[in-house]
């Protein structure tokens, strides 16, 4: 095995996985860095010692400055107002974003797109299945992090809503949208997992009661 090919498998995959398999923990941070974000940090380190080593590349191509033109914007904005501190959240915002959308185009060169939808798939169901859990256990009058109560006017038993690791159940079914619809493309309707996994996904987008359901019907 080549100093590469130990680089890239046995160092920035699991950290890649690690990275993405942190995202669904949001209802955990501290002033407002959340551990997906250290482990981000610690990612593009990584990344740095790569491109020292010759092992990985970044390459920028023309179509990658739309998605820096928010960063871009932040900065003209922050300057506008006088450079109020209340604007440094913007920039941070921003840069996070592209930064995670260049690293990960260029990931992709490296590892197989169904390894990062793997992934996220597998993070997602996690927080589903939390989600299903939370709310069960407010039905029977144990309050837990996994679903919040609610005085919503729809819902079934106690009125609670799954968030799963997520802070709004809002987030969570926006993410379990988009799991579908990645689950969807991979089209093995034989497989029994492909099964399980749109189960649970199904019965915690319903058990989150939001309108971002919606969105997922139009589509």
């Amino acid at each position: 095995m080549t100093k590469e090919v130990f680089f890239l498998n046995k160092i920035l995959k699991p950290i890649v996985a690690t990275y993405i398999l942190s995202i669904i923990i949001h209802i955990w941070n501290f002033n407002y860095l959340r551990f997906s974000e250290v482990i981000f940090v610690i990612l593009i380190l990584c990344i740095l010692y790569g491109l020292k080593k010759g092992y990985f590349k970044l390459v920028f191509k023309i179509n990658d400055l739309p998605p820096l033109l928010l960063f871009f914007s932040s900065i003209i904005l922050f300057a506008f107002n006088h450079f109020n501190k209340e604007y440094l959240l913007n920039i941070y915002f921003s840069a996070y974003m592209f930064l995670i959308y260049f690293i990960f185009k260029n990931i992709l060169n490296y590892f197989n797109y169904k390894f990062i939808c793997k992934i996220i798939l597998f993070s997602i169901f996690l927080s589903a299945c939390f989600g299903i859990i939370g709310w069960i256990l407010i039905q029977i009058n144990i309050e837990n992090i996994f679903a919040t109560n609610y005085n919503y006017p729809i819902a079934i038993g106690k009125s609670a809503r799954a968030t799963g690791l997520f802070s709004t159940p809002s987030m969570l079914a926006i993410h379990i949208i988009i799991c579908l619809l990645i689950l969807i493309s991979f089209n093995k309707k034989n497989n029994k997992l492909y099964h399980g996994y749109k189960l649970v996904f199904f019965i915690s987008l319903f058990l989150t009661f939001s309108k971002s359901v919606i969105i997922f019907l139009a589509i």
